[in-house]
């Protein structure tokens, strides 16, 4: 199996996970970028963070018996517990960590803006060029994506320029990255603090 079939196996593991009894309709997908060591994707999802764990579990424990299976091996596949991360409901933090998630190939080396929409394991060909196929089309496009244009052609095209803004304006994004959380620094920082004031009211609760 080359390295463009695995990045196709995880990504219809991942449909799998979208589509299962316990996660359908209450995880959505709406960026990914599957790279030869690492993947990216940008889920919303409802009813808490068991569903999206129901989920995780269901894309991943696919995949690892789907490429053991085929590798006539056994054990884990991955070497680290995946890591979500928070971001900012501001449309400004969503943008930017969508763009950040596409960018991928790009910072990586192996594609320029001009080809990315070539990289077929990746959302930007749909929200660049509109683009469907059989993984693009599980995505569902943000609201901030939706309000670019009245038509898909406005939005491409809008979403282009934007693309290469920020490309050009990255070294000076006012986002930060916190572990778990993306956004402004000063929500970060808040969202730490509601961890920690959590954390201390637990440790001094009555046993």
């Amino acid at each position: 199996m080359d390295a463009d079939s695995t990045k196709a196996l995880y990504l219809k593991s991942t449909e799998m996970g979208l589509k299962h009894r316990n996660t359908d309709g209450k995880v959505l997908l709406q960026a990914y970028c599957v790279m030869s060591n690492h993947s990216h994707q940008i889920l919303r999802y409802t009813d808490g963070m068991d569903v999206l764990s129901r989920f995780m579990r269901v894309a991943h424990g696919e995949f690892g018996r789907v490429f053991n299976k085929l590798f006539n091996r056994s054990g884990k596949v991955a070497n680290e517990r995946p890591k979500t991360v928070v971001v900012q409901e501001a449309e400004r933090s969503q943008m930017r960590a969508h763009m950040y998630v596409e960018a991928n190939p790009i910072r990586a080396g192996i594609r320029k803006f001009e080809n990315l929409k070539l990289y077929r394991f990746s959302s930007f060909h749909f929200y660049a060029h509109g683009i469907i196929d059989e993984f693009t089309q599980l995505l569902v496009p943000p609201d901030w994506y939706l309000q670019l244009g009245r038509t898909p052609e406005e939005r491409q095209r809008k979403y282009r320029s934007l693309f290469q803004a920020y490309l050009k304006q990255d070294e000076t994004k006012p986002e930060v990255y916190l572990k778990r959380f993306f956004g402004e620094a000063l929500w970060c920082l808040e969202q730490w603090g509601k961890i920690r004031q959590s954390l201390r009211s637990v440790s001094t609760a009555p046993s």
